[in-house]
């Protein structure tokens, strides 16, 4: 610990240990009512991408604050938390009649009418593992129509990253 700390906080990192693998260490703690303060010191490769994951976990009602302390050790390797991702399999523009029957899968990063190519990450699977999709697939027309084959097809809005949680996505 510096020494440039405050001494609440020098006491309370100097109680959390190091050896247990963690890579970050509780510094502070307080809390009235209803809000609770939460002081962490992290190394900085560790916050990429977490202001998403963070906005998600307080449902939106956190606030968070981001400071540079200081250099320090390499701490070791995070544990990833990533779930597999939905990989195009085609070229071609992403339709909604395939995104349709794929919107149960995961969560997509195209739109349709997107550009898709091969190879391209097109979302985020529900599961650990990836998986080959067609976003590009279109329907065979007829000159039959029904009424139940021909409902109104309604996709939930794709995922939009910014730079910094694009990063963060890739670099987990």
């Amino acid at each position: 610990m510096s020494d440039h700390q405050p001494h609440s906080q020098r006491s309370h990192a100097a109680s959390s240990s190091s050896s247990t693998g963690h890579i970050a260490a509780a510094l502070d703690a307080a809390g009235s009512g209803n809000r609770q303060r939460l002081v962490f010191e992290v190394p900085a490769r560790a916050m990429i991408g977490f202001k998403s994951l963070f906005a998600g976990l307080t449902r939106g009602e956190g606030l968070m604050q981001r400071a540079f302390s200081r250099y320090g050790p390499y701490k070791g390797a995070m544990s990833s938390g990533r779930k597999g991702v939905l990989v195009s399999m085609a070229d071609g523009k992403a339709t909604t009649y395939a995104m349709y029957d794929l919107v149960q899968r995961g969560t997509f990063f195209v739109s349709p009418g997107d550009d898709v190519y091969a190879g391209m990450v097109a979302g985020e699977n529900n599961k650990d593992q990836d998986m080959e999709v067609n976003p590009a697939r279109e329907k065979h027309l007829t000159n039959v129509r029904s009424v139940q084959s021909d409902e109104k097809m309604v996709l939930p809005p794709p995922r939009q990253m910014t730079l910094e949680e694009a990063i963060g996505y890739v670099a987990s």
